[in-house]
């Protein structure tokens, strides 16, 4: 057992992962899964690591996956190893996902205290995190953020264990290999490297910097390496969106809008860092720059912190990762900012630290305005974290369950329209569809989606939106698809009502589409005559009930039953 941690202190750790546990054993198949299309994309990727491949099998050209490293896909391939039935492994994938918020929290708990943060203010710290309920959310969910910032926090302790004077080399050589692990999880991990030799440089321990870089160099050139060789050659935007990083950040931005990415994108950080503590359930533009004052006082707090030597090594890191938050061609949300969220509420612990020391001085100024004014401000700021907390609990008490809930409704309408296409159309067939994994999982049948550039969302370009799902018909024959798969889901995440709208209405008024299916939320479509002859033999009818259907292995499709 680590120096400083008691069997009380595990037994508290335990207690703090049951909500999380509990939240995911209601939730164990995950409803939502292929709703933020990454988590599909990772467990279709993982899928062809159990076959022995690294590729996305479920795009009609199958090329290799070089955008996501492979070690989280290469966890998840345990789920397709243990159990090659789908959707049968989602439970056993969903656990193994989970398994990042313990290692996160023992490794906070050992971090914070060198970070100057011991006592109840580590345990307030961890309690924070445990409950949150965007931290619930993407424990139940197959993405790396998690994993990654559980490695983050591993390198972290490890480097700050290697500036010690005392210490051997090792600890740095195991920093750079933890690190390197980091950034086989997310490629942002990246900013490690930079970090972790800039700190120990700063801390006079350079052979020690020298030995940090000289391990983790190699996980970086070897992915960078292995992508390189093995990517897929091509000019098309939509399939440049499935294999590079860079090159979709070249097509998306340009000096003309660098203003509105900047502007957009630090909007977003620092609203983004507030709506953890205060829950984005509502559009409410109060609720927005409430959730903008907490991301700046975590921002000033962090300030605050560093300037006591404090959480240097993790502010480095946080900054070199800001940076690529607010250049980059999406605007980050909870879900990118999570691997800051540790640093950003230990920062605004020490803000309000900090502002409890002036309301306390206030409180006794001989000036009774002053007073007055100090009990104002005092109260305002108790009700905002009133309101957060108690925002919090129904987040994840009711809202989560019931959205799952939801969802669970509309995977019935989907489910249908797979078990169709499973019965209906031919083993060669390819798709467009929105979640193009999830109909490849389902079906075996090959699939691609129609990304929306995140140009559009910066430039406001509503016509442009409309008329990329105008040339919908051109561009599944470009990528070889018959048929397309849309629903009246698919895109109210992320448009609003009235574009969603005007694209529904062109892709139904298009003359080269044909009805073939409809049921629900979800409609077929044939692209032109593509398998006329094939549908004549088959029968039309529609499922009324998810089918119990599953794909094995590679190429095998296994009929409900």
């Amino acid at each position: 057992m680590p120096q400083g941690f008691k069997p009380t202190h595990v037994l508290v750790l335990i207690l703090l992962l049951i909500p999380s546990a509990a939240f995911l054993r209601r939730n164990s198949d995950l409803p939502q899964f292929g709703d933020i299309h990454d988590d599909s994309v990772y467990f279709v990727s993982a899928k062809s690591l159990a076959s022995g491949s690294y590729r996305i099998e479920s795009l009609p050209t199958e090329p290799y996956q070089t955008k996501y490293p492979p070690l989280y896909p290469l966890l998840l391939s345990i789920a397709w190893r243990t159990n090659p039935h789908f959707p049968q492994n989602l439970p056993l994938a969903g656990w193994l996902s989970w398994l990042a918020l313990p290692a996160m929290l023992a490794l906070l708990a050992m971090l914070y205290p060198r970070m100057g943060l011991d006592g109840w203010c580590k345990w307030l710290l961890l309690t924070a995190l445990a409950l949150n309920p965007y931290v619930m959310l993407f424990s139940a969910t197959l993405l790396s953020e998690l994993w990654f910032t559980a490695l983050l926090a591993g390198t972290l302790l490890l480097t700050e264990r290697a500036a010690e004077k005392d210490s051997s080399a090792r600890w740095a050589a195991a920093a750079g290999f933890v690190g390197g692990l980091g950034y086989l999880t997310r490629s942002a991990g990246i900013v490690l490297l930079a970090s972790g030799v800039l700190y120990l440089w700063m801390r006079r321990q350079r052979t020690k910097a020298i030995v940090f870089g000289v391990v983790m160099l190699p996980f970086v050139a070897g992915w960078m390496l292995w992508a390189r060789f093995r990517q897929f050659h091509t000019n098309d935007p939509a399939l440049v969106y499935y294999i590079d990083y860079f090159r979709y950040e070249v097509y998306n931005f340009s000096i003309k809008t660098v203003h509105l990415f900047l502007w957009k994108n630090l909007d977003g950080l620092i609203s983004s860092l507030g709506y953890l503590v205060l829950p984005n359930v509502t559009t409410s533009l109060f609720m927005k720059i409430l959730a903008e004052v907490i991301g700046v006082a975590m921002i000033s707090g962090t300030v605050r912190m560093i300037r006591k030597g404090q959480a240097v090594h993790y502010a480095i890191f946080a900054a070199g990762s800001a940076f690529m938050l607010v250049i980059w061609h999406f605007p980050p949300n909870e879900r990118f900012v999570l691997p800051l969220v540790p640093l950003a509420f230990a920062g605004l612990l020490a803000e309000m630290e900090h502002f409890a020391g002036i309301a306390r001085a206030g409180l006794k100024h001989r000036d009774a305005s002053q007073r007055v004014a100090t009990v104002i401000m005092a109260t305002c700021v108790a009700f905002v974290f009133l309101a957060g907390f108690t925002l919090q609990g129904f987040v994840g008490a009711q809202f989560m369950n019931e959205t799952a809930q939801q969802q669970r409704k509309r995977n019935v309408d989907h489910r249908g329209a797979y078990a169709w296409i499973r019965a209906n159309l031919p083993a060669d067939a390819a798709l467009v569809a929105y979640n193009d994994p999830v109909m490849y999982l389902y079906t075996g049948r090959h699939s691609i989606s129609r990304p929306l550039p995140p140009y559009i969302w910066y430039t406001e370009d509503h016509a442009r939106a409309v008329d990329l799902y105008r040339d919908l018909a051109d561009y599944a024959r470009e990528h070889g698809a018959g048929y397309v798969y849309y629903t009246t889901a698919d895109l109210r995440r992320d448009m609003g009502d009235s574009d969603t709208t005007a694209i529904e209405d062109v892709i139904r008024a298009n003359p080269a589409f044909t009805v073939i299916y409809q049921r629900g939320i979800g409609t077929i479509y044939r692209v032109g005559s593509a398998a006329r002859t094939a549908e004549r033999e088959r029968p039309n009818s529609p499922y009324t009930t998810a089918p119990n259907a599953t794909i094995t292995k590679p190429g095998q499709v296994v009929a409900g039953r």
